[in-house]
């Protein structure tokens, strides 16, 4: 009976480990995706639980233990947005691993935090054009392009011919600019 124990407590967090590896990339690829196309939150928060039902719905194939794992919805995984865009999903599924010989483990708990990339270009475009109204827009730029280097921003700084400052944010690993 230890020996069953020790299986589904292994298994359990086994199935844990790979949902919550699901998690991390399932926000990164929703981000990306629904950013891509201009979308929202609520369209990157759909995609995530998209993402981890076709992972539920493919099932594990461990011997000697059944798992029955709910399906993830609005009810029962946490969105928590940051005005910079990153978020923090936690969640618990309702979730029964048992072995054939009886010994059970109930629920699996979900927690991943993103890194800020979604609604980032965004948020760093309306500080900018604050910080710039009354600036060299030159040396400005210079700072700002060393402060955001590190985080794979580029920021081009431009004065219209009304006058208003123009802030493009590029991201240099890979996604579209924002201009405001």
């Amino acid at each position: 009976m230890l020996t069953a124990i020790d299986i589904v407590r292994a298994r359990s967090s086994a199935i844990e480990s790979d949902l919550n590896g699901t998690l991390d990339t399932a926000i990164t690829a929703a981000m990306r995706e629904v950013g891509l196309g201009g979308g929202t939150r609520k369209n990157v928060e759909m995609r995530v639980r998209d993402y981890l039902n076709a992972r539920i719905d493919r099932g594990w194939n461990y011997t000697s233990v059944n798992e029955d794992i709910a399906r993830v919805d609005e009810n029962n995984l946490r969105f928590e947005w940051r005005p910079d865009g990153s978020v923090t999903v936690h969640g618990l599924l309702p979730a029964t691993i048992k072995h054939v010989n009886g010994p059970t483990a109930y629920g699996i708990r979900l927690y991943s935090a993103s890194s800020p990339r979604f609604e980032r270009l965004k948020y760093v475009a309306e500080r900018v054009a604050k910080q710039a109204e009354n600036e060299n827009l030159n040396e400005l730029e210079r700072k700002l392009n060393e402060n955001y280097a590190a985080e794979g921003l580029h920021i081009t700084l431009t004065l219209s011919p009304d006058n208003a400052v123009e802030v493009r944010v590029e991201d240099t690993f890979g996604a579209k600019a924002i201009i405001g």
